[in-house]
């Protein structure tokens, strides 16, 4: 009887371990950034690409799900990303932007 009693907390622990809901950021404010070179624009301006200046990867999609492109960014400005952490395995690459800052050079 003490050992059922006892399997029944432990079963509760691995349980809550596993649970599969994720934690959901509520604040939305941007946790990393990567700053690189617009090297194209995609359909309907919302993605685009660029070549980040520290990373080990060449080229990067920065998809603007609900975040704007600068209006006046074009391919060639250098930008800042803010993004979450979350870089998704590609090829390339890609990210969500939750925010993007143009670098006046």
């Amino acid at each position: 009887m003490m050992n059922k009693l006892m399997i029944i907390p432990i079963l509760c622990l691995l349980l809550m371990g596993c649970s599969t809901t994720a934690i959901e950021q509520t604040d939305h404010v941007a946790s990393h950034s990567i700053e690189g070179k617009i090297i194209s624009m995609g359909f309907l301006s919302n993605s685009f690409s660029i070549a980040p200046e520290h990373e080990s990867f060449d080229e990067l999609v920065v998809n603007t799900r609900n975040s704007d492109i600068p209006s006046r960014a074009k391919v060639g400005d250098t930008v800042v990303i803010g993004f979450d952490g979350s870089i998704m395995e590609s090829d390339p690459p890609q990210v969500h932007a939750l925010s993007i800052e143009r670098i006046n050079e």
